[in-house]
């Protein structure tokens, strides 16, 4: 609600952008979302579908957020979805942030 408050404001008049659907995807997903146990819930479904369109335009990303959150839940899911339509496998680096430089975890350009 609060971006898209932020677009009326900016482009007044304009309707905001549709959105995104991606019916292949969703289908795995939910068979994903069954083979695991969890509850097929929309608004759940909708983070994973954001973490997937976030994907999509950015790479480097980060899920932060309370313990118990289902971080790992939806990182887990997308991932099985996107192996199971691609038929590629997928790779993914977790590493503590405490362990490493704040330059190896974003990246450094030199002088």
């Amino acid at each position: 609600p609060l971006f898209l408050s932020l677009l009326a404001d900016l482009f007044p008049g304009m309707s905001p952008p549709a959105k995104g659907e991606y019916p292949k995807e969703e289908a795995i997903l939910s068979r994903v979302v069954e083979k695991y146990g969890l509850v097929y819930h929309e608004d759940w479904i909708l983070k994973v579908i954001q973490l997937f369109e976030t994907t999509r335009v950015r790479h480097g990303i980060m899920l932060v957020g309370p313990s118990g959150g289902g971080k790992s839940c939806i990182f887990k899911c997308l991932k099985d979805t996107l192996q199971e339509r691609h038929n590629i496998p997928y790779k993914d680096a977790r590493f503590n942030p405490k362990a490493i430089r704040a330059q190896e975890m974003y990246g450094e350009t030199d002088p």
